[in-house]
């Protein structure tokens, strides 16, 4: 060459990997969810599964991260097509923002301050630090459509609460190996859940429920 100087060399690839190969890419570290105030939307998957947002009434959102098989089952949600947006009955997703909050969604005053915890640009106070697990017996199947006649009774709930700050965490992980309520029951109990025959009775879903005469 006239320049004297020799071309580039291709670096050489790894063994076994092929041109064409899509490789894995950095993680970036970005925003859970994209900040546009949709507050329609029902489900975004991500993560470990599937995160569910509801609306009551009341306002503020109820969000339940990484739903897992049998929590869409008990919500009544297609696990692979859950619906994309809210009911336009209020009513309706008042109902249904009870039933996230009986799968462990947490309750949060907007979308801001939602996303402003998880990525820790604000710390969370101490109800935004508690993650709470529920166990329904025979609750199998159960579908917030289905009519009052239908569905299952309630009869008690069993209880996993733990603080992010605890330095003993529960391996939680364990519960997304079942793959129905009643499989998650008697895992539940094992870990050492607290069973409430009144679910009502316990302060962490007390929202969930009319308030008593």
């Amino acid at each position: 060459m006239g320049s004297g100087q020799s071309a580039p060399q291709r670096p050489e690839r790894p063994s076994g990997e092929r041109d064409g190969d899509i490789k894995p890419r950095a993680r970036l570290n970005i925003c859970p969810h994209p900040i546009d105030q949709d507050l329609t939307r029902r489900a975004v998957f991500e993560g470990h599964g599937c995160t569910i947002f509801a609306y009551p009434s009341t306002g503020g959102v109820v969000i339940k991260n990484d739903a897992d098989l049998v929590d869409m089952e008990f919500l009544g949600l297609d696990r692979f097509s859950p619906c994309e947006k809210r009911y336009d009955d209020d009513v309706q997703e008042t109902m249904f923002s009870r039933q996230v909050r009986k799968v462990g969604g947490k309750w949060w005053p907007d979308m801001d301050r939602y996303v402003n915890v998880t990525v820790g640009a604000k710390q969370p106070i101490a109800e935004e630090r508690v993650e709470r697990y529920f166990g329904w017996p025979n609750q199998d199947a159960r579908s917030e459509n289905s009519s009052e006649d239908t569905k299952p009774k309630e009869t008690g709930v069993y209880v996993l609460e733990y603080n992010v700050d605890d330095p003993e965490e529960i391996e939680t992980a364990r519960l997304r190996m079942a793959i129905s309520m009643a499989e998650k029951v008697e895992l539940m109990k094992r870990m050492g859940a607290t069973f409430y025959p009144d679910p009502r009775d316990y302060e962490g879903l007390k929202d969930a429920y009319d308030r008593r005469e």
